[in-house]
């Protein structure tokens, strides 16, 4: 029953249409059905707030759900710094404390439920809502409407009052349904059927887990395998099958790569809904129950914000591997129009950049994910939020100075294409083959086998030795009596012979530039040849060169140059 009463305690009128507390509790009956309850659940109300003017508002709730809203004056009107607790807040906890003291101490039968009475009553100038039941022999007073709640909702103290009247009354005789043995037993019963539903689902995730972490595990040995399964047993490889073979290997590696970062954002992807799962799950089933509803609305707003968030970024991130590798793929295909050289030189860029563009991303989305994380964890504005990113930028660019600059130095060598995954370099005193490339670092594996890790920022000169060309380079040392001009042809018609062949016609790329003597000295005359070769091939075509030079040479009678010396002895 919801009356408006004078100080005197006579009603001065009614707010709304009044009822009986029969007709109350079979409203109240209807309104606590499972279908309402599951309502609220699937889609739970928020505490609202916000500020009018000087004035700031929010919810009144019981058992995790709005009743009404009050209001006080703001901590931060007329640009004043906050001092101590919020106004509003602590009107707030003072109202909904008063609730649940008189919901614990008062409605303890349906008999205290059908005789409860909350009125409006007028003391001086101030009208406070009360509630009493058969049993209370005073009225105990529960909240006060004042002018700032009139200013809010645009009308008179008495309507608002009746407003806050109802909506104490319909939520009380609600928390009273919500302990009730029935009520009970039927949320447990559903919670049961819930809990059962999550656990198929969660096999079922799990069971797909495991076939991807299979798939991973398989695709990671045909990775480990691709270069010993290629080449027979007993087989050397001519230079052409040598090149095709490496294009072979770069685009099924390349495939298996990317058919092995499918596989593992589609694990993260079922981590994440396992996770998400068992949050929604714990979350419905507390919030069934009015005890346990306002920790269910914590595991359910902030965490489930969260999880979505990350939810988003894998895929934005699947979406961008899946962009990348198909734009890669498409490039890595023969294109006609293009050179074989800048092809192959292609070939070995394209997923180089890829590479590292896709980790760059990544790094910029964990970085917004986290920045997402905080505002809905911490609850921070966005002014906050910028404002501490940027002291946290500054205080980063000093302290990771040395990562920046190998950034910046990595992002200079990717675009100028210095070297590429595949690529023969010397820095320094390291040489060796490219086997990854980050913005960060270099790792080079040696011929010896050692895997050598550079610092971008390190690296100031590099020696590619197969980018786009290389070269044949060989000097040999013929005895001082050696007709030059007879040696010299010699090591021209060897030339001329290998490049006449199918097996190296496509590893040497022009005739010799140079084909002289170089150098006379007490050891000999020293005969140079060179000429460029396809990348990758010198070393081949060098030593097949040397060893069918030895054979005519000897076959000419040419005699190595060696060391001499005259001892003249004088009597």
């Amino acid at each position: 029953m919801i009356l408006l009463m004078s100080s005197s305690g006579s009603a001065v009128g009614q707010v709304g249409d009044v009822s009986s507390p029969s007709d109350i509790f079979q409203e109240m009956t209807v309104d606590i059905q499972l279908r309402y309850a599951a309502r609220s659940v699937l889609f739970p109300e928020t505490r609202r707030s916000g500020q009018v003017g000087d004035l700031a508002y929010g919810s009144v709730q019981l058992d995790g759900r709005n009743l009404f809203d009050i209001a006080a004056p703001s901590p931060i009107a007329d640009g004043l710094e906050p001092r101590g607790a919020n106004p509003v807040n602590v009107r707030i906890k003072r109202v909904e404390n008063r609730l649940k003291t008189f919901l614990r101490e008062h409605l303890h039968t349906r008999r205290d439920l059908e005789s409860l009475s909350v009125a409006v009553t007028q003391s001086n100038t101030l009208y406070v809502v009360q509630a009493s039941t058969a049993a209370m022999a005073d009225p105990v007073t529960l909240a006060t409407v004042t002018d700032d709640d009139t200013e809010i909702y645009g009308t008179t103290t008495p309507e608002v009052g009746g407003y806050f009247a109802k909506q104490i009354q319909q939520g009380l005789s609600r928390a009273y349904r919500e302990r009730e043995i029935s009520y009970i037993q039927k949320v447990v019963a559903w919670a049961g059927v819930f809990w059962l539903l999550a656990g198929l689902l969660s096999f079922l995730l799990w069971r797909l887990s495991q076939r991807t972490q299979r798939r991973q595990w398989q695709l990671r040995e045909e990775l480990r395998s691709l270069s010993s399964d290629l080449t027979p047993a007993g087989h050397v490889d001519t230079p052409l099958e040598e090149a095709e073979r490496a294009d072979h290997l770069r685009t099924t590696a390349y495939s298996l790569k990317r058919r092995l970062n499918r596989q593992r954002i589609h694990l993260q992807g079922l981590m994440l809904a396992q996770g998400l799962l068992w949050l929604l799950t714990v979350s419905f089933c507390l919030r069934l129950f009015p005890q346990t509803r306002t920790v269910g609305l914590l595991f359910l707003n902030r965490p489930i914000a969260v999880a979505f968030t990350w939810g988003s970024i894998i895929l934005i991130w699947q979406a961008n591997l899946y962009v990348t590798e198909r734009l890669v793929f498409f490039f890595l295909q023969h294109d006609e129009t293009i050179s074989s050289r800048k092809q192959e030189r292609l070939q070995k860029r394209l997923p180089t950049l890829a590479d590292t563009l896709k980790g760059f991303v990544q790094a910029i989305l964990i970085i917004i994910g986290m920045i997402l994380s905080a505002l809905f964890i911490f609850g921070f504005s966005g002014f906050q939020l910028f404002a501490s990113a940027g002291v946290v930028g500054v205080a980063a660019s000093i302290v990771f100075q040395s990562a920046l600059q190998d950034i910046i130095s990595g992002a200079m060598l990717l675009w100028h294409d210095a070297y590429a995954i595949g690529d023969v370099i010397t820095v320094g005193d390291s040489s060796g083959k490219v086997e990854a490339i980050t913005l960060l670092m270099t790792q080079l594996r040696s011929a010896a086998g050692e895997l050598i890790s550079l610092r971008n920022g390190t690296i100031d000169n590099v020696k590619n030795l197969t980018k786009e060309w290389s070269r044949l380079n060989v000097a040999v040392d013929v005895a001082l009596n050696t007709d030059t001009d007879k040696a010299l042809h010699l090591m021209g018609e060897i030339f001329a012979a290998m490049a006449a062949e199918s097996e190296w016609r496509t590893s040497i790329l022009e005739e010799p530039d140079i084909l002289a003597v170089d150098r006379l000295a007490y050891s000999g005359v020293t005969l140079i040849i060179r000429a460029k070769t396809a990348p990758m091939q010198q070393w081949s075509v060098t030593r097949e060169y040397l060893r069918r030079l030895k054979q005519s040479l000897d076959e000419a009678g040419i005699e190595f140059g060696v060391p001499q010396q005259t001892i003249k002895v004088q009597t």
